[in-house]
Formats: structure tokens, C-alpha cells, sequence
């Protein structure tokens, strides 16, 4: 199966798994990409589910996107001091990034051990699948609350 197959009937099947669970990708389509996101409400900041074809990992996370750095780590600022609370609340120390020199985008994940889709073919993507879909509903159950703080 090549790449792009690959992904599009891996994001098929995690779009199921979030329906009546995660409404924001309801309008979402499958890519033949290594991600899919959806809004998180406020423009720039998005929610974003990733695997990959050849590493045994996988991640949801809460990208701040925005054009302009300044305005993402500012973002990220004011979710920082939070940042204990937030983790208790998701159950795990989450990631926390702010942008590289040279790059735009902060967020914060959760990244795990996950077979690499490449590997085990759809069979063997039912349990990443499945973490995936959980991770991302606890994440935006968590998250949500200070969200709306931004606004």
C-alpha cells in the first residue's frame, strides 16, 4: 500500500472512532498526510492528531499556529501558569514547546509509543487508533476550560 493510502484509510477509520465523541472533526476529512486537525475554537490554535508511516510513535496535540510567533508564545504564556494544574487534570505530564528560532508554532502534546502504520499494516492500527482517540478526547476535556480564558 503506498504512503498516501496509507494514511487516508488510517484517518478514515480515527475519524469514525471520533464520532459522537469528538464533534469538532465531524466536518473533518481524512488526509494522506501524517496529521489531521480541527479547530480549537480560536483562530490559529488547532487540535492535531499524528502518526507516522515509519516511527513507532504517535501524538495529539494542541498547536498554537498562528503567523506570527510573538502572538503563539504569548498564547502559550498565558496557559504556563496553569501548566500543574492542566497536567493533573490530563492524568500526565504533557509536552510543553515554544517555538524554535526560525519557527512559528508552539504546543503542547502528548506523545506515545505507537506502532509505525508501515509496520503492522490496518490490522495492527486498532489499539493506536483507539489511543489516539481517547488521548485527544482527554486532551480537549482538559484544555478547553483554558481556551476560553483566551478568548
Amino acid at each position: 500500500m503506498k504512503t498516501s493510502e496509507m494514511y487516508l484509510r488510517f484517518w478514515s477509520e480515527v475519524l469514525l472512532l471520533c464520532r459522537g465523541r469528538l464533534p469538532r472533526y465531524a466536518n473533518t476529512s481524512p488526509t494522506q498526510r501524517h496529521f489531521i486537525q480541527a479547530s480549537a475554537g480560536l483562530p490559529g490554535v488547532v487540535y492535531r492528531f499524528s502518526a507516522h508511516a515509519s516511527r513507532d510513535d504517535a501524538q495529539v496535540t494542541l498547536g498554537l499556529d498562528r503567523k506570527k510567533p510573538e502572538e503563539n508564545v504569548a498564547l502559550l504564556n498565558a496557559l504556563t501558569p496553569f501548566r500543574d494544574e492542566i497536567d493533573r487534570v490530563y492524568g500526565r505530564p504533557l509536552e510543553w514547546f515554544e517555538a524554535a528560532p526560525g519557527e512559528s508554532n508552539c504546543c503542547i502534546r502528548h506523545r506515545f509509543t505507537a506502532v509505525a502504520l508501515r509496520d503492522t499494516g490496518p490490522i495492527g492500527w486498532r489499539e493506536s487508533q483507539r489511543r489516539l482517540v481517547d488521548s485527544m478526547e482527554r486532551l480537549q476535556s482538559t484544555m478547553d476550560p483554558y481556551l476560553l480564558r483566551l478568548r
